[in-house]
């Protein structure tokens, strides 16, 4: 019978070790789940609460929430209300520019009628009603006639088509006739007045010589 070598009989009588188990993040069970396993953690959503001294509900903190929430829903409503209102003004001023040349023919035919041929007089009372219609239309709506004869040119509601001169310096600069009406709209200017304007030139002397 042969006997055992020393090594075998060390290995044989050596003492177990534990089988090492691999090593990793816990895993995460939802919080809603029974109790967690082994080598596991439960997950729970936060709560945040504002809470002061002793973990009591803060009311103050709460009202002062709401008050600026309100605030800033107030500042959004006016800020709409006044983009409305802006956007519903240029939509109106647009439409009565264009309107404008309707009105100026109208005005011009009425003119030009100053006798009304025979058999034209509902055709002409027609056109003249139309353009008191217009004009009702118009001043219902903010619109005004600029009074530009004797007033001094202003390039902002003024554009001069025409020069002519004066010998009078105290009328240089001054609107002598009105070739197109301006009108204003709500304090500014919708079309600018199509003006003449006058121009002083010093008389000039002659020297005779005998």
């Amino acid at each position: 019978m042969s006997s055992s070598s020393p090594t075998c009989a060390r290995r044989c009588n050596a003492p177990s070790r534990p089988i090492a188990r691999k090593s990793g993040p816990a895993r995460i069970r939802p919080w809603n789940t029974n109790t967690p396993r082994r080598g596991e953690r439960l997950f729970r959503p936060k709560r945040h609460h504002a809470r002061g001294h002793g973990g009591h509900l803060n009311a103050d903190a709460l009202l002062e929430q709401l008050r600026r929430l309100q605030a800033e829903f107030d500042n959004y409503r006016k800020r709409a209300e006044q983009e409305k209102a802006q956007a519903a003004a240029a939509g109106q001023r647009e439409l009565l520019a264009r309107l404008l040349p309707a009105y100026d023919a109208l005005e011009h035919m009425a003119a030009a009628l100053h006798s009304v041929p025979p058999g034209a007089e509902a055709l002409v009372e027609g056109l003249r009603a139309i353009g008191r219609q217009f004009a009702e239309a118009f001043e219902q709506s903010g619109v005004r006639r600029m009074a530009a004869v004797g007033e001094r040119f202003d390039p902002v509601v003024h554009q001069a088509v025409d020069l002519v001169t004066t010998d009078d310096p105290n009328e240089d600069g001054l609107v002598r006739q009105v070739v197109q009406d301006g009108y204003w709209f709500n304090g500014s200017a919708l079309r600018a007045a199509r003006v003449v304007v006058a121009r002083y030139e010093p008389p000039r002397h002659v020297e005779i010589t005998v």
